[in-house]
């Protein structure tokens, strides 16, 4: 009797967990400490393609980044708009984000920050003066990668690298503000 009762038990267990874990494994970077807000399909989408951005830093392979870059690019700094020229995407790539004084990975990053995703009426609602610089549109996602755990250490010497607003499109994202 009690070895039945431990085994229904053990399966109700597993049967309400096993999703869950499965889709840890599959998304690790993907947890509830990196989204706020309700989190949708799409911003778990966003989350996961701004992390690889972030990662393609760390691995040293920017121009996963700058093929990212929409045609028309607004410099999140001045609200300024950019054509990206095939050079300009080269160029891209010389300025280095991450500090090469210190020793980082990217694991050091995912210890480090909080990443966030909202959508564009979380956006508006806290930062309204930005949302009329960037004007983002129902389906952009801004990515902030950039919030600095307390006591953690800094690893970015530009760290609005590290935020992006995104905007899908029919392969997955592209970057319309840097």
């Amino acid at each position: 009797m009690m070895k039945t009762v431990f085994s229904l038990f053990f399966t109700a267990c597993f049967l309400l967990a096993g999703p869950n874990l499965f889709a840890q494994k599959k998304a690790s970077t993907i947890n509830s400490s990196t989204i706020s807000a309700p989190i949708t399909k799409e911003k778990a989408k966003a989350l996961a393609f701004g992390q690889d951005l972030i990662k393609a830093y760390f691995d040293g392979n920017c121009q996963i980044v700058a093929n990212s870059l929409a045609a028309q690019v607004i410099a999140m700094e001045s609200g300024q708009q950019f054509s990206i020229s095939p050079q300009l995407r080269t160029d891209f790539c010389k300025e280095n984000p991450i500090r090469n004084d210190i020793q980082v990975n990217y694991q050091m990053y995912l210890d480090s920050y909080k990443a966030e995703v909202m959508d564009k009426e979380e956006f508006a609602s806290k930062y309204p003066q930005r949302q009329q610089m960037y004007n983002l549109q129902a389906g952009d996602i801004f990515f902030n990668g950039a919030n600095l755990l307390p006591k953690k250490q800094e690893l970015f010497s530009a760290s609005d690298m590290a935020m992006f607003i995104l905007r899908p499109t029919s392969n997955g994202f592209e970057i319309i503000a840097i």
